[in-house]
This record gives C-alpha cells, structure tokens and sequence, in this order.
C-alpha cells in the first residue's frame, strides 16, 4: 500500500488553493520500501493567488516560497513523478492508496494531476482504519497530527520504522524540510499502533 500526504496553500474545496507539497512512501510487508517526496511550484497563471495562499498557510507548514522556488520542481515534472512512483509499483491500480484525511488528500491528488494536464488522476484514495485517531480531533490545530505524538508513538517511529531505511530516517529527523513525507510517516505509526502490528509490546504509560 502507499500513504500520500500534501502541504498546501488552502483548504482542499477551494478551487484557489494548491498543493506545495507531497510526500508518498510505499509499504511492503508493514515497511517501508520506499518515498517520494518533492515541492511544488505553483502553475504559472495562478502564482500570485498561490503566494498569498502560502505566506496564509506559512504557519501550518513553515514552507515559503523563497524554498518553493529554490528546491521545488514544476507541478508537470512533479505529477509525472508521482504517476510513475505509484505505477512502478502498482501497475494493475491494485494496490491502495491512503491517507489520514483522505478527503483533503484525494482532492489534491487529483488537482496536482489536474494542474499539471494528465489524464491520471488516481482518485481512488481511501481512508486508513484510524480507529480513535480521526482527523476529525486534530481539525483546526496547527500541529495537526503531530500533537498526538507521545512516548508510544515515538519509540515505535525511532525503534521499528525509521531503521527501515536510512534514507527515511534521515528525511524525519530532518522534519521541516519534508514535512509531508514527516506526516506520512506519523500516519503509518499510528496504523501499526492501531492494528497491533509491530513487535513492541511494553506499553510506556
């Protein structure tokens, strides 16, 4: 399976609001395998109305738009990446797609695709079983999921996830500069703590 996350410059109904980042990692066998990770200029015709969307949301994300023109990628370049990141792996459409807040992120996905004029929209995103954690609890705050972060949920990320991969690793502990690959990572911990599925059974408080 994949689980996607997007930075942005607003709220997901609005058709003046665009993705900035995106952050996708794959999952194999409950580890992950790989990621893809990158900023997104804005399509050119709406750059004004995509930098003052981003100095609004500047808060959540800490991303400005000196580092979008620095290290981001043109939002074609990067819809094709993604559509070869999740083809790669996922040639036949069968594996899923999820997310946390899987509305807000399915509707950039297909912006990102629409933005950039591809066919592939790869709509069919759907919501991981979060049990108590729902989206619905973080609504308004500006850490989001990351407030939900305690000793659990941190020894999980450090002690099982993160050794995974070294790349990975390095990409989280460098957080604000990938902060919607750091999510995606979040969002796979709380599923594993949720399914029950990792090798930590001592409980921290």
């Amino acid at each position: 399976m994949f689980i996607i996350d997007f930075e942005t410059t607003g709220h997901a109904f609005s058709f003046y609001s665009f993705p900035c980042e995106v952050g996708i990692i794959k999952i194999e066998n409950n580890k992950i395998i790989d990621y893809y990770s990158s900023l997104i200029k804005p399509p050119e015709f709406y750059k004004n109305t995509y930098i003052d969307g981003l100095r609004k949301a500047f808060s959540i994300h800490q991303i400005s738009y000196e580092e979008i023109l620095k290290e981001g990628k043109d939002i074609k370049e990067v819809a094709g990446e993604v559509k070869e990141f999740i083809l790669k792996y996922n040639s036949k459409l069968k594996n899923s797609i999820y997310a946390w807040n899987y509305k807000f992120d399915k509707t950039f996905l297909i912006k990102l695709f629409v933005f950039a004029e591809e066919k592939e929209t790869f709509s069919f995103v759907e919501s991981l079983d979060w049990k108590e954690i729902s989206p619905a609890k973080f609504k308004g705050t500006p850490k989001g999921l990351s407030s939900y972060v305690n000793k659990e949920l941190y020894n999980l990320i450090h002690n099982e996830i993160l050794p995974q991969n070294e790349e990975v690793r390095k990409i989280f502990l460098n957080s604000h500069r990938h902060r919607a690959l750091y999510d995606t990572i979040l969002e796979f911990a709380v599923y594993l703590k949720n399914q029950h599925l990792y090798s930590s059974t001592q409980k921290l408080f």
